[in-house]
């Protein structure tokens, strides 16, 4: 598969497969959302200051869990979920 390095080699038009997306190093920050490449920009300087903030909070209270806080950028793969009726 072909290594992608800047955005303007995709086609916007075409769905892609997380697969594809594992050969793009290009800097623009994008999402893969239902196949769809979505470029979007980077955050502002207070929204940072803010995700940092609550990412220390949750932090130490996962300290004191049985869990852990990630920040992004960071793959997050969602798979159907089958309710029951």
């Amino acid at each position: 598969m072909e290594l992608i390095t800047d955005i303007s080699q995709l086609d916007l038009s075409k769905s892609y497969t997380y697969a594809d997306t594992l050969n793009w190093h290009f800097k623009e920050y994008a999402e893969l959302i239902k196949g769809k490449v979505i470029v979007k920009p980077t955050p502002f300087t207070r929204h940072q200051q803010c995700l940092g903030n609550l990412a220390g909070a949750i932090g130490m209270f996962c300290k004191r869990k049985s869990c852990r806080a990630y920040m992004g950028p960071l793959d997050v793969r969602l798979g159907e979920v089958l309710v029951a009726n």
